[in-house]
């Protein structure tokens, strides 16, 4: 069964429906990753975001890579559309290869990616 979201605004102390658009129309994932790594509480945890488009050597890039209020990593990946398998599968490449990571590497993985 599919869900529907329907979203209004008041003007003039009347309720007006927002007309749906898909988002992946409007905005791209570019959008979206500005947005958050700006205001990452949106996320609705603490997070500090150390890096954007972090690049892992075998893995690819991380959209945003941030640490909690635990000091725990967060990958933080944005896709438009559905999640596929393929999208589960680089993130636990991600993972992966950030296991075990030393302070000093992940600093120079932030500072060569700073953006």
């Amino acid at each position: 069964m599919k869900s529907e979201i329907k979203l209004w605004t008041v003007e003039l102390d009347k309720l007006i429906p927002i007309q749906s658009v898909k988002f992946g129309e409007q905005y791209r994932e570019e959008n979206l990753e500005t947005w958050i790594a700006e205001s990452p509480d949106v996320l609705g945890v603490k997070l500090l975001v150390v890096g954007r488009q972090v690049t892992l050597r075998g893995a690819g890039e991380i959209d945003l890579l941030c640490v909690n209020a635990q000091g725990k990593l967060v990958i933080v990946e944005f896709k438009r559309d559905q999640t596929s398998r393929d999208t589960v599968a680089q993130i636990l490449d991600y993972c992966s290869a950030l296991d075990g990571i030393e302070l000093e590497q992940l600093f120079s993985l932030t500072r060569a990616c700073s953006h």
